[in-house]
This record gives C-alpha cells, sequence and structure tokens, in this order.
C-alpha cells in the first residue's frame, strides 16, 4: 500500500506551530495522524459504540498534545473515520465524508469544519496524485553525534557558501567542520589540525581525480587570493579497501602542498585521512577528511583525536 506524504512548510512570521486551531486541521489532514498512538502523538483512554449524526460508531477518547481530549469517530459499516472532536478552548469538530480511492489511497474528499453547530469551513479535494518519494528523504542524515567537548562544529550547505563562491561546484549536499580554539596558533600540536565531513547527493567523488579536484576547489578557497591555485599540489596515496556500517569504504592518505592563509600567510603542506563511501539507504556519498600539519601516524596523539570521529561517525548499519 502506497501511503500518502504530507509536508507542512511554515511561512515566516506564521508560528503555525503556536496555532492551535491549525495544528487540528494538519492533523485531520495527515491520514497518517490516525490512531497515532505508538508515536506517542496520542494516549487512547476508553473505546466504545455510540451513534454519530444518526450512524454507528466506533468512539475513541484520547488525549492528545499538551493532554488536549481528542474524539475520533469512525463507522462500524465500513471502519473509515467519520468525525474528530477536540474539547477545550478551541473546541470544533471535523467531519470527513465523500470517501474515494485516489492515487491507490481511500482518502475523504469532504472534510467540514464546525464550531459548535455552525459550519466555519468546507474543504473539497478533486483531485491526487501519488508521488514516489525515495526512503533517503525519511533515513537520519550520516552524522557524527558525538565529539571532543573542545571541539567546535560548524554546519553548512555544500559547497560553503562563506568562503567557496568563485568555482562552479559539480556536488551538493551538507557540510560540516570540527576545530578547536587553537586551530589558527603556530606551535601548537593542534595548528591546522581539523575535520571535515561532507555528504553528498547521490553516488559520487568516486574517482581519485574526483578527489583532487575536490580538494584543490576547497583549498583554492580557503586562500582566496592569497594563493595561486595553479600552485597547489595534491598527492593522492593507493587507495585501501575498509567497511563502514556494511557499506565497502575507501581510505586514502592525501598530501597538499597549500597555503596558511589565515596565521602565518606562509606556504604549508598537510596531510589528509580520507574515507569515502556511499550509502544507499540515505543516498549519500560520505567523505570524510581529517587533516593535520602532522605526518599520519596511529600512535600520534593529534591523530587519535582524529581518527575518533571516524569511529563515531553514524549512518546505516546495512544496505537497505
Amino acid at each position: 500500500m502506497n501511503e500518502p506524504v504530507w509536508e507542512s512548510h511554515a511561512r515566516q512570521g506564521l508560528k503555525r506551530l503556536a496555532d492551535e486551531r491549525q495544528q487540528h486541521l494538519t492533523d485531520v489532514l495527515d491520514l497518517n495522524s490516525v490512531l497515532n498512538i505508538e508515536a506517542g502523538l496520542i494516549h487512547a483512554h476508553t473505546a466504545g459504540k455510540t451513534r454519530f449524526r444518526g450512524r454507528d460508531c466506533l468512539q475513541l477518547d484520547l488525549a492528545g498534545r499538551n493532554g488536549q481530549r481528542v474524539t475520533e469517530f469512525f463507522d462500524v459499516a465500513s471502519g473509515l473515520r467519520a468525525a474528530v472532536s477536540y474539547a477545550g478552548t478551541n473546541a470544533e469538530t471535523f467531519i470527513t465524508t465523500d470517501y474515494k480511492e485516489l492515487g491507490g489511497v481511500t482518502i475523504p474528499t469532504r472534510v467540514i469544519r464546525l464550531d459548535g453547530e455552525r459550519t466555519n469551513d468546507v474543504f473539497t479535494i478533486t483531485s491526487a496524485e501519488s508521488v514516489v518519494v525515495s526512503d533517503s528523504k525519511f533515513v537520519l542524515p550520516i552524522h557524527v553525534p558525538d565529539w571532543p567537548a573542545d571541539w567546535n562544529e560548524m554546519d553548512e550547505a555544500y559547497p560553503p557558501p562563506t568562503f567557496a563562491k568563485q568555482l562552479p561546484w559539480p556536488w551538493k549536499g551538507e557540510h560540516r567542520r570540527w576545530f578547536t580554539a587553537r586551530f589558527d596558533k603556530p606551535g601548537d600540536d593542534l595548528f591546522w589540525s581539523y575535520v571535515v565531513f561532507n555528504a553528498l547527493e547521490g553516488d559520487t567523488l568516486k574517482s581519485r581525480e574526483e578527489l583532487a579536484d575536490a580538494l584543490k576547489r576547497y583549498d583554492g578557497s580557503l586562500y582566496g587570493d592569497a594563493f595561486p591555485p595553479e600552485k597547489i599540489r595534491v598527492t593522492i596515496g593507493p587507495d585501501r579497501n575498509t567497511e563502514k556500517f556494511g557499506h565497502r569504504a575507501i581510505r586514502r592518505s592525501v598530501a597538499i602542498d597549500g597555503f596558511d592563509a589565515e596565521a602565518t600567510k606562509k606556504e604549508l603542506t598537510t596531510h589528509l585521512e580520507v574515507f569515502r563511501w556511499y550509502c544507499p539507504a540515505a543516498d549519500r556519498t560520505g567523505m570524510l577528511i581529517l587533516r593535520s600539519p602532522r605526518p599520519f601516524k596511529n600512535d600520534d596523539a593529534v591523530w587519535r583525536v582524529l581518527l575518533s570521529f571516524w569511529e563515531k561517525i553514524e549512518c546505516h548499519a546495512t544496505d537497505q
């Protein structure tokens, strides 16, 4: 069965979530909200049979948001919802009628909103279209749930709008950076040591050439006019197979001969451990970049911290 998907987008200044009557209407139109007890949005209190507007109905007395009393009526003969009644300050009743099968789903095409016995609004659905939505829309994004307390996180779109402006970028997605306050302190162990994670749309950045291009674009944007892009050198080591959440991942050691445009204003070589994998459930390519001027060593104190991000990052345990 194809279940309908509803999306509500609040306009600026409307404060839809603060409008109780608007919430009532949204709940009635959202077919997935009917008897959504398992989600914890409502709690059933009593059930029994009753007459509602001349029809034999099953009556459910519920507690909704903030303890508000809600009564649902279901037609005994058809099993379809006949009405929803809300008690309290904003008391009102919605009558759902004229059920039709549209897009493979049976829905009420006429919704009458009553304030007491007075008709307030009548909503009529004349057509409906089923849209196949990929599983990835409902998947929790690939993310790092925890990181060291003295590290800061910055979230942006990819490409980062704060500095990546001058070049067209073929990749879109999410961009995150983690760093400490000592990032720009020359001589500190954590100078220029940081973590980048990109969750990119689709199955992309597969080749070594694409990776080199992405890294060069990124660094060129970081340096701005302080360092010519043609002087940036990206050297990528051999591909090494690894695994994350049941997905095949590729690990590559990279060296970038670039520039420190923030502190020293001098040329700088940094070392990167880059992990790339594709999660079909999220339909995202994960690219985690661990970076430091310190050559990579498993037992190095800085690299142990950087590698903890690879250990903690989460997505799906298995391919869907």
